[in-house]
């Protein structure tokens, strides 16, 4: 049983970030088909686990971030109660946050 069995798909994850236990995985998953169109949408997923052995549950997505847009490079603040992205406004991208 791997670890990131329920994570890989075939849509396109990447920028993955794990808390400090170990047990909470957020990562960006991009639509392969919004990219072939040339509008790609993406979302930020969190995963958990009961053990650090355990594999990662079905991944949920972030909805207080959403998946209108194009939005990436999920990082943990240090208190681990702050979520850091950045989303692609315009033809630039900017910092946001969320809060738990």
């Amino acid at each position: 049983m791997h670890i990131m069995q329920n994570i890989n798909t075939d849509e396109l994850e990447y920028a993955a970030c794990i808390s400090r236990n170990g047990l909470e995985l957020f990562f960006t998953r991009l639509s392969r088909e919004s990219f072939k169109r040339g509008h790609p949408k993406s979302m930020i997923m969190r995963a958990r686990r009961a053990s650090r052995a355990a594999p990662f549950g079905k991944p949920e997505e972030v909805r207080a971030i959403g998946h209108d847009d194009f939005v990436e490079g999920p990082s943990l603040s240090a208190n681990e109660r702050g979520l850091y992205y950045h989303k692609h406004i315009g033809k630039k991208f900017r910092l946001f946050r969320v809060v738990r």
